[in-house]
């Protein structure tokens, strides 16, 4: 913002004192607006986001920045094509590094994290969300946890942002809102692509591609209100999975929306990740324990369990196409109600196309395009090698 010029005009000389002000105001250089900073190979952007003032941008000039970032404030960071992080030889200090289910001297590529009100604590309560954050045009590559993980954000946008060989996996959202994930490309992670863990509410993920991931490729916990749409989702052990995970002052998973969603060939084989925790391969969109959802227009094909490579046993969960089912005997949640289906095309999935449970109330399919379901009616369609 330009400072405003300001005149003192006595009452005995005020026409003085005026043509003065004025002369002096067109020979003065103006004050030009602060421009965005920019670091270059070499340059440190943690320094640049800590000594920034809030709301300015920061912009990354190609090359490798051995570099875990922690953003509490707000900012916009953009990486020019080729800007890359790389995992540091010391993690910093962070919530993300304190959380205590993550291992020891780990970090993800950028934390971005409101204030909480014990840093240390497995579910600390935020109490003051960091506002306004950007990060766009960034590759995050080969770090221990999570390329990005979000913990209290508030209005945050992460686009065009690529992960990949990210051992915890692509992006770990929980308590944010109004996020807008746009054009992402998770690959090849050693975890979910896109993991909206818990207490998410607005959030809007669209045109982006999660390929290749040792777990789902999107997962929702419990959460309101988030939109998939034009996605492409394939090659992971899932494709879309949300689960009333029955936490502790959360209402479940409802008013979803996924729309326009490529989900093919989810096959990949993943354990189980504790005691309990049921292996799986081979479902593209399953909605469990879900209320108030749609999910339109999407193309679920070729979606068919494989085994554990080791022992050769079969995943346990492994429901082919599109499948809505009760919670209560998953995770203590609850059935599903009020969830519309319409104008899917679900093909080639094993063991169905459409495996409901037929528990809940006011749960509908419609113009169901499939060959195989697990309840008479739904395949309204004709599935015909359609979306093959």
């Amino acid at each position: 913002m330009r400072p405003t010029l300001m005149l003192s005009v006595g009452a005995a000389c005020a026409a003085a004192t005026l043509a003065t002000a004025t002369a002096t105001a067109a020979t003065s250089p103006a004050t030009a607006p602060v421009g965005p900073t920019v670091v270059r190979p070499g340059d440190s952007i943690q320094r640049a986001l800590d000594a920034v003032p809030d709301g300015a941008t920061i912009v990354v000039r190609p090359g490798a920045y051995a570099e875990s970032l922690t953003i509490i404030r707000p900012v916009r960071l953009v990486g020019l094509h080729g800007a890359v992080l790389t995992p540091p030889a010391v993690p910093p200090d962070n919530l993300c590094t304190r959380d205590p289910e993550a291992p020891d001297e780990v970090a993800p590529g950028i934390c971005i994290a409101g204030a909480v009100d014990d840093p240390g604590a497995a579910d600390p309560t935020v109490t003051d969300p960091v506002d306004d954050v950007s990060v766009t045009g960034l590759t995050v590559r080969g770090f221990d946890l999570a390329a990005v993980e979000a913990y209290g954000a508030h209005r945050l946008t992460l686009d065009r942002i690529t992960a990949t060989d990210d051992d915890g996996g692509g992006v770990f959202m929980a308590k944010s809102s109004k996020v807008r994930l746009n054009r992402l490309v998770i690959h090849h992670t050693g975890g979910r692509g896109l993991d909206l863990h818990d207490g998410y509410r607005d959030v809007v993920v669209r045109n982006s591609t999660f390929v290749g991931n040792l777990g789902e490729g999107v997962f929702l916990g419990d959460g309101t209100r988030a939109v998939l749409n034009g996605n492409t989702i394939s090659d992971n052990c899932a494709g879309i999975a949300a689960v009333d995970l029955a936490l502790a002052g959360h209402e479940g998973v409802s008013h979803l929306t996924v729309r326009g969603n490529q989900v093919r060939q989810n096959n990949r084989y993943c354990a189980g990740d504790g005691e309990g925790t049921p292996s799986q391969s081979g479902t593209g969109i399953a909605l469990v324990g879900v209320d108030d959802s749609l999910v339109a227009n999407n193309v679920v094909t070729g979606n068919v369990a494989s085994a554990d490579p080791l022992s050769g046993a079969p995943a346990m969960f492994a429901l082919g196409g599109i499948a809505l089912l009760d919670a209560t005997h998953v995770t203590g949640g609850t059935a599903p109600h009020d969830d519309l289906f319409r104008d899917n095309v679900a093909t080639d999935n094993v063991p169905f196309d459409v495996f409901a449970d037929g528990s809940g109330t006011n749960n509908r399919f419609l113009a169901t395009t499939c060959g195989t379901a697990t309840l008479p009616g739904i395949c309204t369609g004709h599935a015909n090698g359609a979306g093959r």
